[in-house]
């Protein structure tokens, strides 16, 4: 039968029938003007995000492009594809980055001074007592900083842990293999928090690994819990400093021996600071 059919943008692409007797013999697209009104206020929200972000020298890793590619679909009238890129990942996180405008702003800042901390395995922004601002975990892809090849992640109990910050013990990453950083050349000190945090494993030569740094050996077969004095209350910070990097990445590496799991291999944050 003829008639209206009500679609969503998302599903414009998407119609067809499976029916070979159904014949479609004209199709004729009705856009209401307040979708369209919607759509181009979608477009400007977008816009001043980006705009805000690229003054502020926070990175919008793809969400320029995808906002050229808008305005093309808004003017071709392709509503499901400008649908599309209006909520995609680039989009998305654009966005989210002009909610928390603060913690990014400051957070692009102190990686142009050569400065990340790492929150392992958290999704938000911490502030220590320190004043410094931890960022949150992610995998590198085409980002500054993040974790490459294994990875998982848990949150912990951290009651009666004896440490000025127990919010970075709280979440752990572990089975990991590396983490890497962009960076300039020059000295780099590398600061690890570690705390073995499940506790029915808690005991000597069971948190056993090896951390490299520039493929330099600076923890071999370390003990986490040894190093904690088998005391599940404690956690241990370990400094590496005077790193010489010649090239714009920073690894660190994190391996196991043929006696210890994988999963031995934990971090809970991770600081790299230029000297």
């Amino acid at each position: 039968a003829n008639g209206p059919i009500r679609l969503k943008p998302f599903e414009l692409r998407a119609f067809y029938s499976k029916d070979s007797r159904l014949k479609i013999s004209a199709v004729k697209t009705t856009v209401p003007g307040r979708v369209l009104d919607y759509y181009r206020q979608e477009l400007d929200k977008v816009q001043k995000t980006v705009a805000r972000l690229t003054a502020g020298k926070i990175a919008c890793g793809d969400a320029e492009a995808a906002l050229a590619r808008m305005r093309e679909m808004l003017e071709g009238g392709q509503l499901a594809e400008l649908h599309r890129l209006r909520f995609s990942l680039a989009v998305s996180e654009a966005m989210e980055k002009a909610d928390n405008f603060a913690n990014f702003s400051e957070q692009a800042a102190m990686i142009r001074r050569g400065h990340y901390a790492v929150n392992c395995g958290a999704t938000g922004f911490y502030r220590a007592k320190s004043g410094t601002l931890f960022f949150p975990d992610r995998a590198l892809g085409s980002g500054e900083y993040g974790y490459v090849g294994a990875y998982q992640n848990v949150v912990r109990n951290t009651d009666g842990l004896q440490t000025d910050d127990p919010e970075l013990f709280m979440t752990e990453a572990y089975g990991v293999d590396a983490y890497r950083f962009k960076v300039t050349p020059g000295k780099y000190k590398v600061r690890l928090y570690l705390k073995a945090g499940y506790k029915k494993g808690f005991k000597p030569d069971t948190f056993v690994f090896s951390v490299a740094v520039q493929g330099v050996p600076v923890l071999e077969n370390f003990d986490v819990v040894t190093a904690c004095n088998s005391d599940f209350c404690q956690a241990t910070i370990k400094d590496v400093s005077d790193i010489e990097v010649k090239t714009d990445v920073l690894e660190i590496k994190f391996s196991v021996d043929e006696k210890h799991h994988p999963t031995a291999k934990l971090v809970n944050a991770i600081e790299v600071i230029r000297q």
